[in-house]
């Protein structure tokens, strides 16, 4: 399995009362993982395998909020 690191863009949301001039900005993330599925829509990144069918803490990225996506590390 690949292993990547994936730098992109979450929404971000406030909470409670806060000021007017809040940082009303995307929050940029920074995701390092096995390379689980990826195609047109989006990419799957876990965080934990077994380097077989089990894995854990799995996260879909939208390709739309996808900045830079690196491979650390590919398959032979």
């Amino acid at each position: 399995m690949n292993l990547i690191m994936v730098k992109w863009h979450d929404s971000n949301e406030t909470w409670g009362w806060h000021e007017n001039d809040s940082n009303y900005c995307p929050a940029f993330c920074v995701t390092v993982g096995h390379l689980v599925k990826e195609d047109e829509l989006s990419v799957s990144v876990a965080l934990t395998t077994n380097g077989a069918e089990h894995r854990c803490s799995t996260i879909t990225i939208p390709r739309g909020c996808i900045k830079k996506m690196v491979r650390l590390v590919e398959d032979k």
